[in-house]
C-alpha cells in the first residue's frame, strides 16, 4: 500500500472520501439530537408539532397553582376544616350577622337602636354574599383535574427542551422549532451525502486503485530519476571542474522514503527523498550542499546546475553574488562564459568585482558609493562605449587611464562580446 498525503490522489477518489468524512461527521450530529436522545425525538418533536400536548401541559401546571391557591381560600372562607360547618371568615360574619344565631351583638344591637340597621343589613348580604362565593369556589375546585405523573412527565420535557435550547438554538428564549430546524438541516446534508451511492466499500476499493497506480507511477519515476541523477551528476561534476572546482565530487542522492513490510510512503512528488551531495576537497566525504558549502561554492554549483538544466528550469530570473570569490584567470573566464550562455534563455544578474566575468554581460551597471561631507550615499548607474572601457580597465589594473589597461579592456570587449 501507499501511505501519504492526500495530493497523490485524483480528486475523482478524494472528493467522495472527504463527502463520506463529512457524512460520518453529519451522522454523529443528528443522531447526539435524534438518535442517542431518545427524549428529543419523543418529546420535542411530538411538543412541537402536536400543541395540544403542550397546552395539555400547561393546563396541568395552571391547575397545580390554581388548586393550591383556591384551596387555601376556601379553607379559610367557606371550609367546615376549621371552625365547626364553616370556614373562619363565614363563622365570624355569621355571629356579627346572627345567622343561625340568636342575640349576637350587631342584630341585637340594631333592635334597640334602629340606625344600626343599614349596617346590619350589609352585614347580612356580605355573609350570604360569601357563603355563595364559597359554594361556587367548592365547585370550581371539583372541575379541576389533577394528574401528578403527567405533571411530573411535562415538567421532564420543559427541563430538557430548556438544555437543548442551550446547546442548539440561538438562546434560551427561542422556539423549540429552531431545535428541529437544526436536526432537520443535518438530516438533510446527510440524506444528501449517504443517498449519492458512494458506500464505504466502494470508495475503499477506489482507494485501493488508486494507491496501487500511484505506487506504479512513482516507481517508474523513480526508475527515471535514478538514470538522469548519474547523468546529471556527471555532468556538473564536469562544469565545476571548469569553475575552478577541480578536486570537487558531485552527487544526486536518492533514497525511499520511509515505510514498513506494508505500506510504502508517498509524497505528491513521489517516493524518493533527494538530496544534492558535494564534496569540495579531497579526502572529504560527501555532505549535504546545503550544509557545507561556502557561498562561492553554492553559487558556482548553482551556476553549473542552472546550466546543464537550462532546458528544463523554468524560473526566468537568476542572480550569482560572490560567484567569484576564490578564483581568477582562467576559471574566471569560464564562469563568464557559463552565465553568457545561460544568459541565452535566462535573465542574468551578477555581481562581481571580476573584470573577466564583467567583460561577457550585455549590459554592465556600476554601483559606487560615495561620501559628502557627513553624508553617505550609493549611486547606481549604466556604464556603456568608452566609459564602460574605463570601466573594464580600472577592473582589471585599478587604472582607468593608462594607455596599456585600456587598450586591454577594448581587447577584453571585443573577444568576449561585450561590444
Amino acid at each position: 500500500r501507499v501511505a501519504g498525503s492526500l495530493e497523490c490522489l485524483p480528486i475523482a477518489v478524494v472528493e467522495p472520501l472527504e463527502d463520506l468524512a463529512n457524512a460520518f461527521v453529519l451522522r454523529a450530529m443528528v443522531s447526539t439530537v435524534a438518535a442517542d436522545d431518545k427524549k428529543v425525538v419523543r418529546c420535542v418533536g411530538p411538543l412541537a408539532k402536536h400543541r395540544v400536548q403542550h397546552a395539555l401541559g400547561s393546563h396541568c401546571l395552571q391547575n397545580d397553582v390554581l388548586g393550591a391557591a383556591t384551596r387555601l381560600f376556601f379553607r379559610n372562607l367557606a371550609s367546615g376544616e376549621t371552625l365547626g360547618n364553616q370556614g373562619l371568615v363565614l363563622s365570624y360574619l355569621g355571629k356579627a350577622a346572627g345567622a343561625h344565631l340568636v342575640g349576637t351583638t350587631v342584630s341585637h344591637a340594631a333592635s334597640m337602636d334602629k340606625s344600626l340597621e343599614p349596617l346590619d343589613g350589609r352585614i347580612q348580604s356580605a355573609f350570604y354574599e360569601l357563603d355563595d362565593i364559597g359554594e361556587e369556589f367548592k365547585h370550581y375546585r371539583q372541575t379541576l383535574v389533577f394528574d401528578p405523573e403527567h405533571l411530573a412527565q411535562v415538567q421532564d420535557r420543559l427541563e430538557l427542551i430548556g438544555k437543548l435550547k442551550k446547546k442548539y438554538a440561538s438562546s434560551a428564549r427561542s422556539p423549540i422549532s429552531e431545535i428541529l430546524d437544526y436536526r432537520n438541516s443535518a438530516e438533510e446534508e446527510l440524506s444528501s451525502l449517504t443517498d449519492s451511492g458512494r458506500d464505504r466499500e466502494g470508495l475503499e476499493k477506489s482507494i485501493a486503485e488508486a494507491e496501487k497506480n500511484v505506487y506504479m507511477a512513482a516507481k517508474q519515476i523513480s526508475a527515471k530519476r535514478k538514470a538522469a541523477s548519474e547523468k546529471m551528476s556527471a555532468a556538473i561534476e564536469e562544469i565545476l571542474h571548469k569553475l575552478g572546482m577541480k578536486e570537487t565530487r558531485f552527487r544526486v542522492s536518492l533514497s525511499e522514503k520511509a515505510g514498513d513490510q506494508m505500506t510504502q510512503k508517498c509524497g505528491p512528488y513521489g517516493m524518493d527523498d533527494i538530496e544534492f551531495l558535494i564534496s569540495a576537497n579531497p579526502g572529504s566525504p560527501l555532505q549535504g550542499l546545503a550544509k557545507i558549502a561556502s557561498g562561492g561554492e553554492l553559487s558556482r554549483v548553482m551556476l553549473a546546475m542552472k546550466t546543464v538544466l537550462s532546458g528544463a528550469d523554468m524560473v526566468g530570473t537568476l542572480v550569482f553574488d560572490e560567484i567569484d570569490t576564490g578564483i581568477g584567470g582562467e576559471v574566471a573566464v569560464s564562469v563568464g562564459d557559463h552565465m553568457k550562455k545561460l544568459a541565452s534563455g535566462k535573465q542574468i544578474l551578477c555581481i562581481t568585482h571580476l573584470a573577466s566575468i564583467a567583460v561577457y554581460a550585455d549590459n554592465q551597471i556600476k554601483i559606487q558609493k560615495g561620501v559628502d561631507g557627513s553624508s553617505t550615499s550609493t549611486h547606481v548607474f549604466p556604464v556603456g562605449g568608452e566609459e564602460r572601457v574605463k570601466e573594464i580597465a580600472r577592473m582589471l589594473s585599478g587604472d582607468a587611464s593608462s594607455e596599456a589597461s585600456l587598450e586591454h579592456a577594448s581587447a577584453m570587449l571585443k573577444k568576449f562580446g561585450g561590444m
